[in-house]
């Protein structure tokens, strides 16, 4: 039952959410602007195990020794095979195979201890040509804290989301294409590892320690990844240090919300919804301002109407509800107070 229950999750895990998130700083704005979205190297991104598997060997002395020796054993029969003149001296075939099951042994050990001294030759080389593919890291959670802080320059950034069946996120192949869809992040106590000694691994398996694993400490995060080939992007520059930057499109009909963060500069307030209403083919976007919770921790978010016009928006955008209750908290107190004295409130002195 217990396995049942965790393939069971496992399974809903593979469809995600209707809305994915992007949390990113105030100046990229130019995400919904230029429609297009940075796609990132595993080296680049901030989590430096990312894309670094253990590979774990090849398996036992013994069980690798006996490996070598099958298979020794059947390309020399093989190879006999080819000389039929041996069958009229068994004697000299028994002592080739003898002979070269001793020069095997000979070799056996080295042999080994060469093959898992090159665990980290191979380590080094895979980490290099994870360079070849790009990561968008996306979160089905748009009221997380933490990532506020952290990916949304402490709430004075934006969160954009994206619909998650759209072709920008969603656009596989064939059934077997691992890239090109968003897949979510597994958490894990142990780095994943990858052992040679199983002679059958699953591609998904495979794919899935490599790029779809990340340390339990990260599970806050929520995440949910679109892997493509980085020769695949749209447009590629490289910065200062030598790093090269993969945009990939995103366009307008992807994108179905964009919240405003609680602390956001008065330049992105008013640059957002200029910009959602100035274009038609941004008129589907939902349009929202984060504010704190007044009792918890946490956010609460109220919907901007930006087509409504400037003086609707700046109305929305400085809504405070924690003003309305000391509003409505006044307005209750001056009607208790005018009902007790029979006096209006507005011609005692308030001063004295």
């Amino acid at each position: 039952m217990r396995n049942s229950k965790k393939n069971y999750n496992r399974e809903i895990r593979k469809f995600p959410p209707l809305t994915l998130y992007k949390y990113v700083i105030g100046e990229r704005v130019d995400i919904i602007q230029n429609q297009k979205i940075r796609f990132t190297q595993p080296d680049s991104l901030n989590d430096p195990f990312e894309v670094r598997p253990v590979f774990s060997g090849w398996g036992s002395k013994k069980e690798l020794k006996s490996l070598i020796k099958e298979n020794v054993s059947l390309s020399t029969t093989e190879e006999m095979s080819k000389i039929p003149q041996l069958e009229n001296f068994p004697w000299l075939k028994d002592w080739m195979f003898q002979t070269i099951n001793e020069k095997v042994g000979f070799i056996e050990s080295d042999f080994f201890e060469m093959l898992n001294a090159f665990m980290p030759v191979i380590g080094e080389s895979f980490a290099k040509a994870s360079s070849k593919i790009s990561i968008l890291s996306l979160t089905e959670d748009r009221n997380n804290l933490l990532m506020w802080s952290h990916y949304a320059a402490q709430h004075t950034g934006i969160v954009i989301g994206f619909k998650s069946d759209h072709h920008f996120i969603n656009h596989k192949l064939h059934d077997n294409d691992e890239l090109r869809h968003p897949r979510p992040v597994s958490y894990s106590k142990s780095r994943p590892k990858i052992n040679f000694s199983e002679k059958y691994m699953q591609l998904d398996d495979i794919f899935s320690q490599f790029f779809l694993t990340k340390s339990r400490e990260w599970n806050y995060e929520k995440e949910w990844r679109v892997i493509e080939a980085s020769s695949s992007a749209s447009e590629n520059f490289n910065l200062n240090n030598g790093e090269t930057v993969y945009l990939f499109d995103a366009p307008h009909d992807a994108i179905c919300e964009v919240i405003i963060g609680a602390r956001a500069s008065d330049h992105t307030k008013i640059v957002i919804p200029v910009m959602l209403r100035l274009n038609p083919s941004l008129h589907h976007v939902k349009l929202y301002k984060a504010r704190l919770n007044p009792e918890e921790f946490g956010l609460s978010f109220a919907e901007i109407r930006f087509l409504e016009g400037p003086e609707q928006t700046a109305i929305d955008l400085l809504h405070d509800p924690q003003q309305d209750s000391c509003n409505a908290a006044m307005k209750r107190y001056v009607a208790a107070f005018e009902e007790k004295t029979g006096m209006p409130f507005k011609s005692i002195d308030h001063s004295a």
